[in-house]
């Protein structure tokens, strides 16, 4: 659904740039609107760290009022980068407050949730109880989902692995968190109409076995297309799988091959287009 980009490098992302055209629902995401990408098409992302209070602190209302100027401004979509421990207490206010004050924005506002084996969503829910409030405001939640190629391939059952790394979960010797399964249970018990979804990591740090590039992201995606909880995520109808991050600068996050993009198009259209 969103496909993170830094604006300086098109010839990273032009490949999205056309799905996201040919797709009603999917956007490029970035902090500013590159140039030549029509505002339909767009998502902004905000950093609670740019609403602060006069301490320091962060502020869920003026992340709030943030939230709202944007989409009255017209932005396409609004999206909180990102939920998480530091985070949480400030986005549940943010939801709450957006919810109570500015209700027709529901659907078109939302938040990442943190990546990282560890991470689990009942910890995040605590201490405010972000995720509810965000489920409660009709917000969409995109999951930060960043299985490490080679982390993958030293696996024993390396679907079973990535199955629990998705949803949570037992996989052999390893026991992940409550995340994917837990959300989607947790938007049925609050009647949520929050749109939800998942982001891959494709930089050079997480895709570190680029020989099996094109077959890995398959094979990610067809993973988590069969998994009840999170099938429905990949969908196009739903914007289909997010991505992170079309970027060329020298950072341990970079992306240096400009033939990922259409490699991870073409998986998109395999999984999220059925038949």
């Amino acid at each position: 659904m969103f496909h993170i980009i830094h604006g300086g490098y098109p010839r990273l992302w032009d490949e999205l740039h056309a799905l996201v055209r040919e797709h009603p629902g999917t956007y490029l995401c970035s902090t500013n609107r590159p140039d030549g990408v029509a505002p339909e098409h767009w998502c902004e992302k905000l950093s609670p760290l740019h609403s602060l209070n006069a301490d320091g602190t962060l502020s869920g209302d003026r992340l709030a009022d943030a939230v709202q100027r944007a989409l009255e401004a017209g932005r396409a979509r609004v999206m909180v980068d990102e939920l998480n421990l530091r985070s949480r207490a400030a986005v549940a206010v943010c939801a709450a407050r957006l919810r109570e004050r500015f209700p027709a924005g529901a659907g078109r506002w939302g938040a990442f949730i943190v990546h990282g084996p560890a991470v689990s969503y009942v910890n995040l829910n605590r201490e405010g109880n972000a995720l509810d409030e965000l489920l409660r405001a009709d917000a969409i939640l995109a999951s930060e989902m960043y299985p490490r190629q080679s982390l993958l391939a030293a696996q024993e059952a390396p679907d079973n692995w990535l199955a629990a790394f998705y949803a949570g979960g037992s996989a052999g010797v390893h026991t992940f968190p409550p995340r994917l399964a837990w959300l989607w249970e947790r938007r049925r018990e609050l009647r949520s109409a929050s749109r939800c979804t998942v982001v891959l990591g494709v930089t050079d740090f997480y895709m570190d076995r680029p020989h099996e590039g094109p077959e890995f992201l398959e094979r990610v995606l067809r993973i988590w297309a069969a998994r009840p909880e999170v099938g429905a995520f990949l969908l196009a109808a739903n914007g289909g799988v997010g991505s992170y991050k079309w970027d060329g600068s020298p950072t341990p996050h970079r992306m240096s091959d400009p033939a990922r993009a259409a490699a991870f198009v073409r998986a998109w259209r395999r999984v999220g287009i059925p038949g």
